[in-house]
């Protein structure tokens, strides 16, 4: 692969990551709260400790895809990203039915450092890493939460049945 098509595997990677959240009730990431359906008999501090833990893991291997690692130490860390975000599926996917809005977020989040880390993993791959400061952390999130709108849009505007009545009656009172 080359560098200026490298640009666009990372950008159709953050594309699809930001979109997922909002297109799937599966849930992608521990939080350290109850979710609705979940069962009732796990104790508190340890709904924390494994989100905290979960956090972590995802941090430290997006840190490590993003630092300047071999080839098969930063392989290892996109197979356990991908376990990680497969993990809460198969944990949770029979207890919550329906993710919240703040669930969506800390997915978001995660899958947010997921494909900031692979952007680095490829920057590295061709040239030294650029060390970048705070304010590309910030343009880089709000980018990526612009990647998300049309899956807020279709998730919470398009697909609410008290909404599609509302557009119903706009265009009937208009004609």
């Amino acid at each position: 692969m080359f560098p200026d098509s490298s640009i666009w595997l990372v950008i159709g990677i953050a594309w699809v990551t930001a979109l997922l959240p909002f297109f799937t009730e599966k849930s992608f990431v521990f939080v350290p709260w109850r979710q609705e359906g979940e069962s009732v008999k796990t104790p508190y501090w340890l709904l924390v400790c494994r989100a905290l833990v979960h956090w972590f893991l995802i941090i430290y291997a997006a840190t490590v895809l993003a630092g300047p690692h071999s080839e098969t130490v930063k392989l290892a860390a996109f197979v356990a990203s991908l376990v990680l975000f497969a993990l809460p599926i198969f944990v949770l996917a029979k207890q919550v039915r329906v993710k919240s809005f703040a669930v969506r977020l800390f997915e978001l989040l995660g899958f947010f450092f997921f494909s900031g880390g692979i952007g680095f993993a490829i920057e590295h791959f061709y040239a030294n890493s650029h060390p970048q400061d705070w304010q590309f952390y910030a343009i880089a999130l709000c980018l990526y939460i612009v990647l998300a709108y049309p899956g807020f849009v279709i998730r919470h505007l398009f697909k609410n049945r008290h909404n599609r009545r509302l557009i119903a009656q706009t265009q009937v009172d208009s004609d």
